[in-house]
């Protein structure tokens, strides 16, 4: 994604188009195309520490400037109240989102290019500069800003921060609070120099959490300034770390762009190239790394999406068929399997985020995608079967008279829960057959029969051709909402195949928008299709997560002809404006129910990613 300098100056888009940069340790780098941070959590180094999973932002950005001939020429952008400073914007020439972000800045015949990049596992984050078009006589100059607070928060000027600043080689550490570790800011190659000036800037404001209604002004420190000399087509790297300080900045940085773009192999001449994805699944299997991490401990994980969210269990075993299966990693799907499974104990998972109650239900479906996907034997064996069959005990025990599984609160039936239960029943059936264990099958078979009469009786709505959504003291909530389409597009199902066309029709007209499936139907008095949605994921949003059961269940229901491999095609098609609405490269969380469908929440979330992508392998599209 490459945009030019009329559009880089039409700041009504180009504050709201975000990048983001993953060090695939749950940090990042985020910003704007102008790199003007519009939300706290904006910055170039924020990360969780050890001992601390929260993430906190240590750099938020720099003020940049050059110098020639007397003059200063600035390069960032800032917003204070009523204004932007320095108004670097008016010199850039271009942006370009991929393989990294990066800026190019002209200046009469001088040519200035920033590119930042994180180091993924090593928790290191670079800024490169590099100047052409002139033979000498360019001062670069970098002032560090360093909140040093949580990720959500804002700081305000005090007199308990500690202004020292400790000399290192290439650069410097600070540790503005004892209680945070210290950052470490190192340039190469060549010369240069850090002038300490301690300062606060006041009153930094972040115009998207304004415009929510949220605090979003506030004060940051800096310690000094960096100057670097840059002679005729010159160089300089900034590497900023919590770990020891980088020596060779400008070497780390050539290491990590060779891996993550190596020069193209040439094809054998034989060989038939693969067809190109989609531009949206292009764009998407790209996208998916960004989501995958080293939890502590060194267990694969993933982040449910930036810039607010860590890792939750729902979303983590809804993403990972996506990101890694139908990308062809099945083993490393495995391997975060493997991980999360030692997690698991009764039923849950500890350490994971589990509001709703059912991520080990999702963990369940994403073992069996697993399978299906090819999955190490031995590993479905030894480790991932039984735990399926631990976890169908534990909520066997906790199953009513019916043998439907309540929520978390014990009164409250949800058909989506049930539906994956189900899924649950029958997979313990399979797996004890396979195993020998014949009586344990039909016992698991009988309960599973059990369960399916109960959930046609309690959750099929026969006049309207529909599942009702929840239950609660035997009262039905049938409002049309997606959770109906995620239990028709299971394997393993009571309901049948007109049936399961029903609820599709029934989404497809209701329920379907150019970004997703909305939350509830426009048709309930209850729905909002405004960004006021985002504050109640039941009120109507549209959530691109959403998709792959969708595709699922028009599959499954209508089968694999011409006419739903085409509509499928148009759905996820349709998808590449929202790519450049807000994340560059991403899909957002939710979208509003009704056009213009303006995003909200995450602007780069991991299930939409994720589902988005099992979608388009549903329909034989991989994107690698």
């Amino acid at each position: 994604m490459r945009y030019e300098r009329e559009e880089c100056l039409d700041l009504s888009s180009s504050l709201r188009r975000q990048w983001i940069e993953t060090d695939g340790l749950g940090g990042y780098a985020a910003s704007t195309i102008l790199l003007c941070p519009t939300n706290r959590r904006h910055g170039l180094l924020v990360a969780p520490f050890q001992g601390n999973a929260r993430r906190h932002s240590f750099l938020a950005r720099f003020d940049e400037w050059v110098s020639s001939a007397g003059r200063e020429f600035p390069l960032s952008v800032a917003r204070y109240p009523g204004t932007l400073h320095p108004a670097g914007h008016q010199f850039l020439d271009r942006f370009e989102a991929f393989p990294w972000p990066t800026s190019t800045y002209r200046i009469g015949e001088v040519e200035v290019t920033r590119e930042i990049l994180a180091v993924r596992g090593a928790g290191v984050v670079l800024s490169r500069y590099r100047v052409s078009g002139r033979e000498g006589g360019i001062l670069l100059s970098l002032r560090p800003f360093v909140p040093f607070r949580e990720a959500d928060a804002l700081t305000a000027e005090n007199d308990g921060l500690d202004r020292s600043v400790e000399r290192v080689p290439g650069g410097i550490r600070v540790r503005p609070y004892a209680a945070l570790p210290a950052l470490s800011l190192t340039v190469g190659p060549g010369e240069s120099r850090f002038e300490e000036d301690a300062q606060w800037y006041r009153a930094v404001e972040y115009g998207e959490d304004l415009a929510r209604g949220e605090a979003g002004r506030e004060d940051l420190f800096s310690p000094g300034v960096f100057r670097i000399p840059l002679d005729g087509d010159g160089e300089a790297a900034v590497a900023a770390t919590l770990g020891a300080p980088v020596e060779d900045p400008a070497s780390l940085w050539r290491r990590e762009s060779l891996r993550r773009a190596p020069p193209p192999r040439r094809a054998r001449r034989t060989a038939r190239p693969a067809p190109a994805p989609p531009p949206v699944a292009a764009a998407l299997g790209r996208a998916a790394g960004h989501f995958l991490h080293r939890a502590p401990g060194g267990r694969p994980g993933v982040v449910a999406g930036f810039p607010s969210s860590g890792e939750r269990g729902r979303d983590l075993f809804v993403a990972l068929p996506g990101l890694l299966l139908a990308r062809g990693r099945v083993e490393e799907c495995g391997d975060a399997l493997s991980g999360a499974r030692t997690l698991l104990h009764g039923g849950r998972f500890e350490g994971l985020e589990d509001a709703a109650g059912d991520a080990a239900l999702w963990f369940a479906r994403a073992v069996l995608l697993y399978g299906e996907a090819g999955g190490s034997h031995a590993r479905l064996r030894d480790e991932l079967e039984p735990a399926l069959l631990e976890l169908a005990a534990a909520c066997r025990d906790g199953a009513d008279a019916g043998c439907l599984l309540p929520s978390a609160g014990g009164s409250v039936f949800s058909v989506e829960g049930n539906a994956l239960w189900l899924l649950l029943l029958d997979a313990a059936a399979r797996i004890s057959s396979r195993a020998g264990r014949r009586e344990q099958g039909r016992a698991w078979s009988a309960l599973r029969r059990r369960a399916a009469g109960a959930f046609l009786e309690r959750f099929w709505v026969e006049e309207a051709a529909t599942l009702s959504d929840r239950g609660e003291d035997g009262v039905s909530d049938r409002r049309v909402r997606p959770a109906m389409v995620v239990a028709a597009s299971l394997p393993w199902s009571p309901l049948s195949r007109p049936q399961r066309a029903a609820l599709v029709a029934k989404a497809r007209a209701e329920l379907l928008t150019p970004r997703g499936l909305r939350s509830l139907s426009p048709a309930d008095p209850a729905y909002r299709g405004d960004l006021g949605a985002e504050e109640c994921g039941r009120c109507g949003a549209a959530r691109p997560e959403f998709l792959g059961f969708y595709a699922e269940a028009v599959l499954r229901a209508v089968g694999r002809g011409r006419g739903p491999g085409a509509h499928l095609r148009g759905v996820l098609d349709g998808l590449e404006p929202a790519l450049s609405e807000r994340g560059l490269g991403h899909l957002s969380e939710r979208y509003e129910g009704d056009p213009p469908h303006r995003p909200g929440g995450d602007f780069a979330h991991a299930a939409a990613t994720g589902e988005v992508l099992r979608a388009f392998s549903l329909l034989g599209i991989r994107a690698g």
